[in-house]
């Protein structure tokens, strides 16, 4: 009779395991599934561009953010329609409702202009940040710097 009950207590045991799992793959899942798109894509770019964001998820809000911070339902800025980039701008954005959340997508836009003449010394990179104006302005160079920032991953 012991052996029986050490039969079920186990069954119960392993039944209980199989449903906290399921449940956790499916909130998983839930979250997952919920996508967040970009239109235009990261990339380098010359001229202005208008980006909009698009979600599956009903009922939802997006916010974003352009200065690096972290966007949530209570940061950020609402998004309400295409946001313009005229210079090089990371954008962070979630989409969210009453019941999930998205998981925050980043993207870079980057103008190689502002690359080419970016100054030395940003404060929020190391000191020697600057591109060459040397190197920037030499005719040896000048004509393929913009085609071989378009060859770098964004």
């Amino acid at each position: 009779m012991p052996l029986l009950i050490k039969e079920r207590a186990k069954f119960k045991i392993e039944y209980l395991f199989l449903i906290i799992l399921f449940f956790l793959i499916s909130v998983q899942t839930n979250i997952i599934s919920q996508s967040l798109g970009f239109n235009p894509d990261r990339g380098f770019y010359v001229n202005p561009i208008s980006v909009t964001l698009e979600t599956d998820l009903i009922n939802s809000t997006i916010k974003y953010t352009t200065d690096s911070s972290w966007p949530s339902d209570t940061h950020g800025t609402v998004y309400t329609g295409p946001i313009n980039i005229t210079t090089t701008t990371l954008i962070k954005a979630v989409a969210y409702n009453a019941t999930d959340t998205s998981k925050v997508k980043t993207h870079s836009y980057i103008f190689q202009s502002d690359v080419i003449n970016q100054p030395a010394g940003l404060s929020i990179y190391p000191p020697d940040t600057g591109m060459d104006p040397a190197v920037v302005n030499d005719p040896l160079y000048s004509n393929d710097i913009i085609d071989g920032l378009n060859h770098i991953m964004t």
